[in-house]
């Protein structure tokens, strides 16, 4: 046999030790000296942060009559990449009963998700409990899979136990619980809470691994809101407003009422509306509550403001008398008659009211002058809108004196309502400030805010400012 010489196994040895010296360097390195930035590492590639929904607030009336609610619903999903292409029948057939489903709609979603080459299908959403249940009870292995492949994820649902009641004010929350219009949206911060973030490990198939790190950050749950609506009293103007609009084939109206000391708005009907359970099946242009955002002259119904202005300013007094011959008023080129050509001769600022005269609030339009009048419609915020808290208002458009097609019979028919634009809540503020003793209130929609049955926050009336002398709102 033929003798190794020494010094070559020298040789190996020595490069052996220098192998596994190095190898001893690189174990030291990454799991003494960058042990813990490798875990971390490692740890961050298979974490992620899921969002933990909060539990979106009820909204009561007054009386707590639940207007809106959570329920909580739940949507299933299948994980294909935890079953073979063959079982996909298999699995089928035994959702469709619980699901309520054809098992062949099934499969083919199946296959059309392993054809995009992706695995995660989302069958349906808000299953009914009973639907819930019934998946639930099928207990399935998904043939033998290591991780379960049919999933139950909570998906809470907005419920509105009374349909269409109401609804332009309440609103709707949208698929993602979203406050999207009405109150809902208005006061999203304060219902809808704060998400919580649940970061947890996760393994490749998104499952999560029950051993690994985990941390959660708890989601703080909506606020529930009470409104200042009156259940009974917005049923009843509901009703009256439909029949309204049947006997004056209209395409639709509105009806406001508001406590005029406070600014509590007690019932605001509107025509048409829609059930906010299915707000997706109704067209964009139906989510408009015109109480708050529907332009209009006011006609005569104005003349109660103009009376008002014209004692504010002295310009008339109770016992003031106006004379309305020969029955109509030449401005501009243009002629102002009372409606038919009605006169009435000598009349009284009660008679005006009486016969809504429109000779008579145009001669008071006239001798409080531009000046005086169109302060005093600035006061009363026309132009501006009222700050109600529900989405959309729109203000109304006054044609004001100095703008460039400002004339004076503009200052006259504004007198009785006519070449002025506002919308109902904006009409009714001012009226009311007419009736409470002159005062212009703020006029608001949610009482107070509740966590827990304990008010945390009330809606306090608010003056906006004194408009009319309590003298003058007696007068």
């Amino acid at each position: 046999m033929t003798e190794i010489p020494r010094r070559r196994v020298y040789l190996v040895l020595v490069a052996f030790v220098v192998f596994m010296g190095s190898i001893g360097v690189r174990l030291v390195s990454f799991q003494v000296i960058r042990g813990a930035d490798l875990g971390a590492s490692a740890r961050e590639e298979r974490s992620s942060d899921r969002p933990v929904p909060a539990r979106r607030g009820t909204i009561y009336d007054r009386n707590g009559n639940v207007l809106a609610s959570t329920i909580p619903l739940d949507r299933v999903e299948v994980d294909l990449s935890q079953i073979q292409p063959e079982d996909d029948a298999v699995l089928a057939r035994a959702l469709a009963g619980p699901l309520q489903m054809s098992a062949d709609d099934i499969a083919n979603r199946f296959h059309d998700t392993r054809a995009a080459h992706a695995y995660w299908v989302q069958l349906r959403r808000h299953l009914s409990p009973a639907q819930s249940d019934g998946v639930r009870a099928l207990k399935l292995g998904c043939m033998n899979a290591p991780s379960p492949c049919v999933l139950l994820t909570p998906e809470p649902q907005r419920v509105y136990p009374n349909g269409d009641f109401a609804s332009q004010v309440i609103g709707f929350a949208n698929w993602d619980l979203e406050g999207a219009y009405g109150v809902e949206r208005s006061y999203n911060a304060q219902i809808g809470g704060q998400p919580g973030r649940m970061r947890a490990e996760y393994d490749v198939n998104g499952n999560l691994i029950a051993v690994g790190q985990q941390h959660l950050d708890p989601p703080v749950d909506g606020l529930d809101v009470t409104l200042t609506l009156d259940a009974g009293i917005q049923r009843l103007v509901e009703r009256q407003l439909e029949m309204a609009i049947d006997s004056q084939h209209a395409a639709g109206g509105s009806a406001i009422v508001m406590d005029v000391n406070t600014g509590a708005i007690v019932a605001m009907a509107d025509r048409p509306s829609f059930d906010p359970n299915t707000f997706e099946s109704f067209d964009l242009s139906t989510f408009k509550n015109t109480a708050v955002s529907g332009l209009y002259e006011p006609g005569s119904t104005f003349k109660i403001l103009t009376m008002a202005i014209g004692l504010q300013t002295g310009a008339i007094t109770p016992d003031s008398i106006f004379y309305d011959a020969p029955g109509y008023i030449k401005v501009d080129d243009f002629t102002i008659t009372n409606l038919g050509g009605a006169t009435y001769g000598h009349e009284t600022m009660s008679e005006i009211l009486q016969h809504s005269s429109n000779l008579g609030a145009a001669w008071i339009a006239q001798k409080v002058g531009p000046d005086g009048f169109y302060n005093m419609l600035r006061q009363l915020n026309f132009g501006t809108g009222t700050g109600v808290d529900l989405p959309g208002e729109e203000a109304g458009i006054v044609n004001w004196p100095d703008a460039p097609d400002w004339r004076p019979i503009t200052l006259m028919t504004n007198g009785f309502g006519q070449g002025i634009s506002v919308t109902p809540i904006e009409m009714l503020t001012a009226v009311s400030a007419v009736a409470n003793g002159g005062k212009l209130m703020r006029p608001y929609i949610v009482q107070d805010l509740r966590h827990d049955g304990q008010v945390v926050h009330t809606n306090q009336p608010q003056v906006v400012r004194q408009v009319f002398s309590p003298e003058v709102s007696r007068e």
